[in-house]
């Protein structure tokens, strides 16, 4: 195996310490003071906007929000003036460092670049050979087996040759498997997807036990045993 593909969120870094506290705090605080409302009505009314429009490029994108509510000030603006706390899950850092000496590491995620500019804190801004983000760069999700070759391909892989891991039981499992990549779904207690149900999101069947771990340290110990 010559690249392994990770997702990014609630696989190498918590929805919790970022994403909720954007789409659940941070754009109704910003919603509530545009309208004249308390935070609570204000929050009920967003997340209402927000189930409006499940899985779809724009329900992932911060500035298709900031639009869509006609906020006065930029995404980048209000994510600059907050010191956010990024929680990179214990299991990552070590792991990532270990196979980047042995493998390309590559990043496939959902996250807007703007979100990518404060989640990527060390180690994670320098372990990636290639990194995209497939709604911004491809306007599209993860939801089709030809977005990993369109990707895959300008990077220099063929799909036999990188293994993907991630916690969405479609985009990051099912999908990549009908691409022709290896797949390991990450189930870390099926708690950090929560963000993406609440936002109006739907939860999915988990892939078989045999191609499930639940934490990045298993992985290697699961690419002994499956990839030879």
């Amino acid at each position: 195996m010559k690249a392994i593909s990770f997702d990014l969120d609630g696989t190498l870094v918590d929805l919790a310490s970022f994403d909720d506290i954007f789409w659940f705090t941070t754009v109704p605080e910003i919603y509530a003071s545009k309208n004249g409302m308390d935070l609570d009505q204000a929050r009920k009314e967003v997340v209402g906007h927000y189930s409006a429009h499940p899985r779809t490029p724009d329900w992932y994108n911060p500035h298709y929000w900031f639009d869509h509510f006609q906020f006065d000030e930029t995404v980048e603006d209000v994510l600059n003036k907050r010191q956010w706390i990024i929680h990179v899950f214990d299991d990552v850092p070590e792991v990532l460092v270990r196979l980047g000496r042995t493998h390309d590491l590559l990043l496939v995620t959902h996250s807007s670049h703007a979100f990518m500019a404060h989640k990527l804190i060390p180690p994670l801004n320098r372990v990636f050979l290639h990194k995209i983000s497939v709604i911004d760069e491809m306007g599209c999700m993860k939801e089709r087996a030809d977005v990993y070759r369109r990707i895959m391909t300008p990077w220099g892989y063929n799909t036999r040759e990188v293994l993907h891991v991630g916690d969405h039981p479609i985009y990051d499992y099912r999908v990549p498997l009908d691409a022709g990549l290896r797949a390991v779904y990450l189930d870390r207690g099926r708690k950090t997807r929560s963000v993406e149900v609440e936002r109006g999101g739907q939860d999915d069947d988990v892939p078989p036990p045999e191609d499930t771990i639940n934490t990045l340290d298993e992985l290697e110990g699961w690419m002994e045993n499956n990839l030879g």
